[in-house]
Parts: structure tokens; sequence; C-alpha cells
């Protein structure tokens, strides 16, 4: 994989700032230095998503990867702070709702796929959803 998108990154847009999407952090995607999957965060080195990542900008990259890391945690301070920190631009970024408003989608999307949905945990995270896009919008 890593030579093909060594052998591949010419074929990248240079504007606006290409990555690759990676949109699943499933435990089948996270990565240990020796392939498998890790036993705890120590051990954690990539997360691989060959069915749903997409090549877009760095900023979305990096609030889609935000949402999905912290959307189910009481203090998100600090995983924000630790994937930001080695960006080029903190979690302040311009178009930033926008990016978020994106990431969200999915999850609107997937959740009858996740949770049944006449439990309450599906009527939680619905719930949860509608009221972070509410407070974007208006």
């Amino acid at each position: 994989m890593f030579d093909y998108l060594q052998a591949s990154r010419d074929r990248l847009p240079e504007s606006p700032s290409p990555s690759i999407l990676v949109t699943d952090f499933s435990p089948a995607n996270l990565m240990s230095r020796d392939g498998t999957p890790p036993e705890s965060v120590e051990e954690l080195t990539g997360v691989i998503d060959l069915e749903r990542a997409k090549i877009g900008p760095l900023e979305f990259a990096a609030v889609n990867a935000e949402y999905l890391l912290t959307r189910y945690i009481d203090d998100p301070e600090p995983v924000r702070e630790a994937l930001y920190d080695p960006l080029p631009f903190g979690p302040d970024i311009p178009q930033r709702d926008f990016y978020r408003v994106l990431a969200m989608g999915r999850s609107v999307a997937a959740l009858p796929f996740w949770y049944d949905p006449e439990s309450d945990l599906y009527e939680q995270r619905a719930s949860a959803i509608a009221s972070e896009l509410d407070r974007i919008v208006r």
C-alpha cells in the first residue's frame, strides 16, 4: 500500500492540501507495528481503511478524525491537543463547521446500521447528533 501511494502521489491535486481521509476507525482497521490489531493505545501505529478511504483536504481529514475520536467522550481536549499538535493548523481552522457537518453526515446515515432504531442508545446518539447540527447551523 505504501509503495502504491508513493508511486501515485503525483496524481493528487496540490490544492487544497490532499490527504487520504480515513473514515472508519473500527477496531479491524487499527494496526500495531507488526500489522496486528493493537492491544492498547500505546501500540497503535496506524489506521488502514481500504473500503471507505477518500482523498480530500488535510483540514477535513483532521476535523473528521477529531469527530470520530471524540464524539462519545466527556473531555475531548486531550485527544484534540494530540491530534492537532503535529499539524500546521489548530482546531479553529476556516470552514470547521462545514467540515464537521460533513463528518457528522455519515453518522446520521449509519445510525440504523449501528444501533437498533427502537433502542435507547439509538435515541441518545441521534439526539446528540441533532443537537450539534442545530448548534452549527443556527
